[in-house]
C-alpha cells in the first residue's frame, strides 16, 4: 500500500508540475517549447526519488497534459505546429530513456524492484564447505 502511495505522489508530482507550466507559459511561444525541458528534471527527480513506475507514467500524464493545455489547439490531441510536436515527442522519448536508465533503487518508490533473494540454509551451506574440504 505505501508503494502504491508514493508511485501516486510521484504521478502526481510530474502531472502538477505540468499544469502549473502550462498555466504560467502557455502564452508565450518561445516558453512553450522550454516547458517539456523543465518537467523531464521532475520526470528525472521523481523516477530517482518515487521509483521507475511513477517516473514513467508521470512522464506519459505530462505528455497527455502538455498536448491537452499548452500546444495549440488546445483541448484537443493534436499539436498543429510541426516543431511543438518534435519537442513532445523528443520530451517522451527522453522521459523513457531516463526512466529505463535509471537504477533500480531498492527504496520504498520502486514499483520495478525484484524479488529478495533467499540467503542459502545453514544445512546447505556446511554440504558446500564439506564437500570443498574434501577435496
Amino acid at each position: 500500500m505505501r508503494t502504491v502511495l508514493n508511485s501516486c505522489l510521484g504521478i502526481s508530482a510530474c502531472a502538477g508540475v505540468a499544469v502549473l507550466l502550462s498555466m504560467f507559459l502557455g502564452d508565450s511561444t518561445d516558453a512553450r517549447l522550454v516547458a517539456p525541458s523543465i518537467c523531464l528534471q521532475v520526470v528525472i527527480a521523481a523516477t530517482l526519488y518515487w521509483g521507475r513506475m511513477a517516473g514513467l507514467i508521470g512522464a506519459v500524464a505530462a505528455t497527455v497534459i502538455f498536448e491537452l493545455l499548452l500546444f495549440p489547439p488546445l483541448g484537443r490531441f493534436a499539436v498543429s505546429d510541426p516543431t511543438e510536436r518534435a519537442v513532445l515527442i523528443s520530451f517522451q522519448l527522453a522521459a523513457i530513456g531516463v526512466v529505463l536508465m535509471s537504477p533500480r533503487s531498492p527504496g520504498s518508490g520502486s514499483l520495478l524492484r525484484t524479488r529478495p533473494r533467499h540467503k542459502p540454509s545453514g544445512a546447505f551451506v556446511r554440504e558446500l564447505i564439506r564437500q570443498r574440504d574434501s577435496r
